[in-house]
């Protein structure tokens, strides 16, 4: 059991995450009057770093332990547990939709694509985002025949061509799919701003295929 009590920002967010954040929030707009999903909202990080207080914000998590946990910072937000693959909501009822981290979770990852179509309203934004095993390094463990798991838990993996093809597959218009860059040398010891430097805007324009993590921005 997480003690809520004695759990502060850092303990919820961390680095790696703040960093994902970043990348999500610098390619969407988001206007007054919105009504956001966050599938697999985990502790509420995302919902609570939008501040626009006009935006219905709803946030939905297979582990009731989040739910609690989420619901302590974020009083106001609607959050509620619920399976990704079978939305308790009614067709488009979003404009946009985040699922960040939860593709290569679930059982039957084209069931929650296509739920998530189902309650985006025409023209809505989704992102998707999911490590990359197209990347240097699962593809070095994989000359030396080692296997590695990202983390416990993922059941399938995803490389761009495979992304876009299961995005475009289900009706979404993927209008860019962005890299980051976390599998570098010395990537977590280097200075934060070199690291973004390298991680966000260098590295992806030389590679743009072979990021570290993969964030699909799709609309209906």
């Amino acid at each position: 059991m997480i003690d809520v009590l004695h759990l502060d920002k850092k303990d919820r967010h961390g680095d790696q995450r703040d960093a994902m954040l970043e990348v999500v929030l610098k390619h969407i707009e988001i206007k007054d009057g919105d009504a956001i999903l966050d599938v697999g909202c985990g502790l509420g990080v995302f919902l609570e770093a939008i501040k626009n207080p006009t935006v219905a914000k709803t946030g939905i998590d297979i582990d009731p332990e989040c739910i609690e946990i989420s619901k302590s910072f974020l009083p106001d937000a609607d959050l509620r547990v619920a399976d990704a693959c079978t939305l308790p909501f009614r067709d488009e009822s979003f404009n946009i939709l985040t699922a960040m981290c939860i593709l290569e979770h679930v059982d039957n990852p084209r069931a929650m694509v296509k739920e998530m179509y189902r309650v985006c309203k025409k023209g809505g934004l989704v992102i998707f985002s999911t490590p990359n095993i197209g990347r240097p390094l699962r593809l070095m463990l994989a000359t030396q025949k080692k296997r590695k798991f990202d983390h416990l838990g993922h059941k399938q993996g995803w490389d761009y061509h495979l992304l876009m093809h299961l995005l475009e597959s289900n009706g979404w218009k993927v209008e860019r799919i962005v890299t980051r860059f976390v599998d570098c040398p010395f990537y977590w010891q280097i200075p934060r701003f070199i690291g973004n430097f390298m991680s966000h805007k260098l590295l992806p324009k030389i590679f743009p295929w072979v990021g570290s993590e993969l964030y699909a921005f799709c609309r209906k």
